[in-house]
């Protein structure tokens, strides 16, 4: 209790550690795995590079990136004996500074004419500027300003109303939440045709996270649920979809009518639903396992005392020993499929197969219900799904990177405690998709926010597909190439 109070919430395990376990272990029971075992590949492969860190001269990225105002200070007297003084050289100092946001009012002077020669002709005067809510205040720099502070950044509505009281504007929060959701609104079409990529991949990571929604008439909360899909490429996108259950009937609502044809491989944890919706599929939809979920049951053993544990997370960790080194390799870029594929048969085949049957041998060691129990046993459940694994190049060993995805969503429900209605956790979750989504695109949030609900309201939302962030980007690379 005081670990999960207080300890280290990281699953990482330093490897010198786990040696000194195995090099205690009593002489009956098994050795631990021989260096043989444990190297870097070396049939036909180069030796893993070593981790160099890169010489840092400033902890400040982005310096020479700033906006320069500058400043000439002249010394006392200057004006005094400035016809006396030669110029033989300038000292420059730079500081760091900080210019406080401000609200602004802008206002559009649109003259009226009419022709002088047929006053019957209607009057000719410019059109209003688009805005999110037509004949409304609020501009799309302000709306999407308020959507990244309350889901980029994790300020609830309450804080933000603080901050322009500050800049001298008071704004009724219900005007600002009324603002946020109208705004998400509009540009729910965009977080449509996001999903929609994501199922157009053969390869999905997905995972489902507990989130508290008010419940209306009652002032009290009941628990919804965010679904994750993920594609994990390094330019994939992220779609955040909100449910009120976690049963297959809302895993499906979640997939939306767009997955009725869908074929591929899910890689999740051992949650029920999930192998409950492949039977139904069998043959066309293949479900991954997750090493981490797997090796996680073994670290809570490890914390409890049982060396068994400690071979188990140190064979395991051979398989990360190899995904590094693949990482590593092809001068520093994510290596593709077809190498992944040769070196995981090569290699981790056999340690999979080595880590089963040493699982199989000690399960009758260890009462089901104890720690070590549990994790044999959901290991062993779980074991099939790591073909998908070893048949794949693209799978990954864990579903990691979806779970980082979540971690956001947990930030924020931290900070504003639980969704409003229903309309409010679908809208956030339109929110994050288009935020999670643009990071990994490595768009400028604020940008991209502005110009999306600007081409929503002139070009209408059958042009969303045009405008998710892997299309603006893909457009970017490619009039960069042109």
């Amino acid at each position: 209790m005081i670990k999960i109070l207080y300890g280290v919430k990281s699953e990482k395990i330093d490897p010198a550690q786990l040696q000194l376990l195995l090099e205690g272990l009593d002489p009956k029971k098994p050795k631990a795995p021989s260096d043989e075992e444990t190297s870097a590949p070396e049939e036909g492969a180069a030796e893993p590079a070593k981790k160099t860190k890169a010489k840092n001269h400033s902890r400040l990225k982005g310096w020479d990136q700033l906006e320069v105002i500058e400043e000439t200070l002249f010394p006392e007297g200057y004006e005094e004996n400035k016809e006396q003084l030669e110029l033989i050289g300038q000292e420059v100092t730079e500081q760091l500074d900080y210019i406080q946001a401000r609200l602004i009012k802008r206002r559009f002077i649109r003259p009226k004419f009419r022709r002088k020669d047929d006053r019957t002709q209607s009057p000719l005067v410019a059109a209003a500027p688009a805005s999110p809510f037509p004949g409304g205040v609020p501009t799309f720099g302000l709306t999407a300003q308020l959507i990244i502070s309350k889901y980029g950044d994790h300020l609830p509505l309450y804080r933000q109303q603080n901050i322009f009281q500050r800049l001298g504007l008071h704004a009724p929060r219900d005007t600002l939440n009324h603002w946020t959701l109208g705004s998400l609104e509009l540009l729910r079409p965009i977080a449509e045709a996001i999903h929609l990529e994501c199922l157009a991949k053969t390869y999905l990571q997905v995972d489902e996270s507990p989130i508290k929604e008010l419940a209306p008439g009652t002032g009290k909360t009941r628990t919804g649920y965010v679904w994750v899909f993920n594609d994990p490429c390094p330019q994939g996108s992220v779609s955040y979809r909100w449910q009120k259950g976690r049963s297959c009937e809302d895993f499906e609502q979640a997939l939306g009518e767009g997955a009725k044809d869908w074929e591929g491989i899910f890689q999740c944890d051992g949650y029920s639903v999930y192998p409950s919706y492949q039977r139904d599929r069998a043959g066309v939809i293949d479900l991954g396992s997750c090493m981490a979920h797997i090796r996680r049951g073994f670290s809570k053993a490890l914390d409890a005392g049982e060396r068994d544990a400690a071979r188990i997370i140190y064979l395991i960790s051979y398989l990360y020993h190899i995904e590094d080194w693949v990482r590593m390799s092809n001068q520093n870029k994510k290596a593709g499929p077809a190498l992944r594929d040769a070196i995981r048969a090569s290699h981790c085949a056999p340690r999979l197969k080595l880590i089963e049957k040493y699982l199989r041998r000690i399960q009758s060691r260890h009462l089901p219900q104890s720690l070590m129990g549990k994790a044999i046993t959901y290991a062993l459940n779980q074991w099939s799904g790591l073909e998908a694994y070893l048949n794949d190049g693209r799978v990954e060993l864990d579903n990691n990177l979806c779970e980082n995805t979540i971690r956001p969503l947990k930030i924020g429900a931290k900070n504003y405690l639980f969704f409003g209605s229903r309309r409010g956790g679908e809208l956030a979750c339109v929110a994050y998709t288009l935020i999670e989504t643009c990071k990994r695109h490595g768009l400028d949030l604020h940008d991209y926010l502005t110009s999306a609900m600007k081409a929503l309201v002139e070009q209408g939302p059958a042009h969303a597909p045009e405008l998710t962030p892997a299309s603006i980007a893909k457009a970017r690379r490619l009039k960069k190439v042109s």
